[in-house]
């Protein structure tokens, strides 16, 4: 069975020919600049020579980064540690950047000299928190939410950019509390809503070729408030319908230009409708912005920081499947992020909805954490919702990030079920190939080495116009998880050349999610059937997976299907059709299992054992023979009489 969402990958007929019959791709690498660390999805930091630190889901600088940093891993905390995060001022550099990620934290670093200070792309539940931004450069943003929702930027400084705080295609984020200065757009907002916009200095940005301290694109319905717009040259440009303060007492905002504009208006009275006698701190009229947005309260002082409830919990990364029986280790963590301590924090952890562990932290201060440890040993296959709540605290206004659900599935453990030196030889068959196009005639698949699940191999494929291609690649068969690609061929489809052996019938092969530049695939395949073929001249049993055909596109509307064989879990044939070609590849020769001789398989160790016991029953029937058979009389020869 499977389940196929809006779109194929697509790439050279030769690549989409090893993608769709091998499930390995031609290894085609990211396209990625020179000097760049990456934090990995399993955790690991690549390269390990990089000036960080890990401790568990806390990332560490311990000297200034000169390089970009990508974040792979969700459920993770970069701390600066005061350091610097240093560019050179390269065109579309980005100092850090987040794909598609979930739950991290960017704090107390310093990011410099990049295009793009932090860039968000489709990501969500991300916090950059007490930052310093400058990057001074042309074009330059100093935070960038492309397609990324549910987000929080907290007391950073972000100064010196042509466009201090970025918000496309992107809602529901909160800003807070940030110093925006000497920008050329404070903050730019194009097709976004529904933001909160709070506590922020916006002052003097008034380089480039901007000198807003908001402007508006397409992007209606979004909050300010207690913010200071202060010596902006043009404090917001819009056409577009906002909320510009928080209803009384609360208020709006603090204009720098509001005595010029009204001068004659006074703080006399108080109120909802300033019609009650008494100073209140609010201007007596409202401050008109334009298009009937209006801050109904405005501020006659500055706004001074708020006391700000900010309670995080993050769960520890884990794998997306673990072997039932096995003992495993879930880690809730709540950090307090706010700007002051919390007393007496009610936090727990859920399994499927039942409280597994709770507990009541009496204080957890400002930047400090909390984990829980609970040891869990699944015993019943299926799927399970794992939750870290926090009780919010008095006064916790923004609370989509006290509650974080990850989903776990329990299954039979994997079985690995090939080794290093085996190898495996394919045979293609395409019928009707357009004539002079170059496809596959046949391919070498050598495994190298065999690391629990991670199997790196070589394989060699040679081409109907004489040439070959050769790559070696390290495959996690037991993934189960999605992929990312960007849009590039990696190793997306290398689960699909081994499976975990003795599979059974029902059992879930595979769950895929392919993300390029704009379609993106999920597959979820479960094994069909289990039957029995012959493969390299053996019979082999083999279980099979069918994807039906409505894939679309190159793939057109014919199923794809795939053969494994059982007892190694390694693909023996598959067949699909692409640009309509119908193309078959199947197993021809292999070491993993030899030929029949006299319906028997044999294989080297037992040739060996045959001839071994011909030679020894040889050599016995030779001296039976000598033993059984009569002596017969020796003839001394003449000998010539001696010379007298």
């Amino acid at each position: 069975m499977s389940r196929i969402r809006a779109g194929l990958v697509s790439s050279v007929w030769v690549s989409l020919l090893f993608v769709a019959l091998f499930g390995v791709v031609l290894n085609v690498p990211v396209v990625r600049g020179s000097g760049t660390i990456y934090i990995r999805a399993d955790g690991s930091i690549d390269p390990p020579t990089a000036p960080i630190q890990r401790e568990r889901d806390l990332f560490t600088f311990v000297d200034t980064v000169t390089e970009a940093l990508v974040i792979e891993r969700d459920n993770t905390i970069v701390d600066g540690a005061g350091y610097k995060l240093q560019g050179i001022g390269a065109s579309n550099s980005k100092g850090i950047y987040l794909p598609g990620r979930s739950n991290v934290v960017i704090r107390n670093m310093e990011i410099s000299a990049f295009e793009y200070g932090v860039y968000l792309n489709r990501s969500q539940n991300i916090r950059m928190i007490e930052n310093n931004i400058t990057n001074g450069i042309m074009n330059s943003r100093g935070i960038l939410l492309d397609s990324s929702s549910n987000n929080a930027i907290l007391r950073n400084n972000i100064t010196n950019n042509f466009v201090g705080i970025g918000v496309y295609s992107s809602s529901n984020n909160t800003i807070l509390e940030n110093n925006i200065t000497d920008n050329g757009y404070g903050l730019y907002f194009s097709s976004s809503s529904d933001n909160t916009i709070s506590g922020n200095n916006i002052v003097k940005n008034t380089h480039w070729a901007g000198g807003y301290g908001a402007y508006f694109i397409w992007s209606p319905n979004n909050t300010f408030f207690h913010n200071n717009f202060i010596d902006n040259d043009k404090q917001v440009e819009t056409s577009y319908p906002s909320v510009w303060d928080d209803g009384y007492p609360s208020s709006g905002n603090y204009w720098s230009d509001f005595e010029e504009r009204y001068p004659d208006v006074r703080d006399d009275y108080s109120g909802p409708y300033q019609n009650q006698s008494g100073s209140d701190g609010i201007w007596d009229q409202f401050y008109w912005i334009e298009n009937y947005n209006r801050d109904n309260y405005p501020f006659v002082n500055p706004c001074a920081p708020s006391v700000y409830h900010e309670l995080v919990v993050f769960t520890s990364t884990t794998p997306d499947w673990i072997p039932l029986g096995d003992l495993f280790s879930i880690n809730a963590t709540v950090t307090n992020q706010g700007s002051i301590d919390e007393t007496n924090v009610e936090f727990l952890l859920l399994i499927n909805g039942t409280t597994a562990d709770s507990t009541t932290i009496p204080l957890l201060k400002v930047g400090s954490s909390y984990t829980l440890s609970y040891p869990w040993t699944p015993t019943v296959k299926g799927e399970y919702n794992i939750t870290a709540y926090v009780h919010p605290a008095s006064g916790e206004r923004w609370l989509k990030s006290n509650q974080l659900s990850r989903f776990i599935s329990a299954r039979a453990r994997v079985r690995v079920g090939v080794k290093a030196g085996d190898w495996i030889k394919y045979d293609y068959t395409a019928t009707s190939a357009p004539s002079g196009r170059a496809i596959p005639e046949w391919m070498k698949v050598e495994i190298l080495a065999v690391e629990r699940t991670n199997i790196t191999l070589r394989y060699s494929m040679h081409l109907s116009n004489g040439t070959e291609n050769n790559e070696t690649l390290t495959l996690n068969f037991a993934r189960y998880y999605n992929y990312y690609s960007c849009g590039t061929l990696d190793t997306l489809f290398g689960w699909c050349f081994v499976i975990s052996a003795n599979r059974t019938v029902g059992e879930l092969s595979i769950s895929i999610e392919i993300v390029p530049t704009y379609y993106e695939v999920t597959l979820d395949v479960n094994l069909d059937g289990e039957t029995t073929r012959t493969y390299a001249g053996v019979s082999r049993t083999v279980v099979y997976s069918q994807w039906p055909g409505y894939l679309g596109g190159r793939y057109g509307s014919q199923p794809l299907k795939y053969y494994w064989d059982k007892q190694t879990g390694v693909l023996v044939e598959a067949s699909v059709t692409i640009d309509g070609v119908p193309v078959t590849a199947k197993v021809t020769e292999t070491n993993m299992w030899q030929a029949q001789s006299f319906g028997l398989p044999i294989d080297s160790t037992i040739l060996y054992i045959l001839i071994g016991v011909a030679v020894i029953a040889a050599a016995t029937a030779f001296f039976a023979i000598r033993k059984k058979k009569k002596p017969t009389a020796e003839v001394e020869p003449t000998q010539s009489p001696k010379p007298s």
